[in-house]
């Protein structure tokens, strides 16, 4: 059997009914769906959002805690906002790597962003201070 995309996955059967059931479940006590981060009633389709990856865990094997409920803008935004502190993370020099390595579990942890870029800033400002004599 040939591994699923995580894209294949997200049209797995059992992702469509996780997700709906979820959607079901936190729009149980409301008139209309809400995003949980904008607050926007939406008729447009919500998207659910993993907070956070475990290793070998399918999307439909997470606990209610590891997700949220986003219209589509806001779940791009989120998106983006992790790329680009992937990509900003990356500059940080190699021989700092376990500091980077515990950037990037942080930053698995989408609530924990600014944590992880604070972090990511100061290493960088450190490693300025110390190696190039800049403040």
């Amino acid at each position: 059997m040939t591994k699923q995309t995580y894209s294949e996955k997200l049209r797995d059967p059992r992702w469509l009914v996780f997700r709906d059931d979820y959607i079901e479940r936190k729009s149980r006590h409301t008139s209309s769906p809400q995003c949980e981060d904008c607050g926007e009633d939406t008729d447009a389709p919500l998207h659910v959002h993993h907070r956070r990856y475990y290793e070998g865990r399918e999307p439909w094997e997470y606990a209610d805690e590891d997700l949220r409920l986003l219209c589509k803008f806001c779940h791009e935004r989120i998106h983006r906002a992790e790329q680009r502190a992937r990509n900003f993370i990356r500059t940080i020099p190699a021989h700092c790597a376990y500091e980077m390595d515990e950037l990037f579990a942080e930053l698995s942890k989408s609530h924990h962003l600014k944590a992880a870029l604070a972090k990511a800033y100061h290493l960088v400002s450190d490693f300025n201070s110390l190696h190039l004599g800049q403040d």
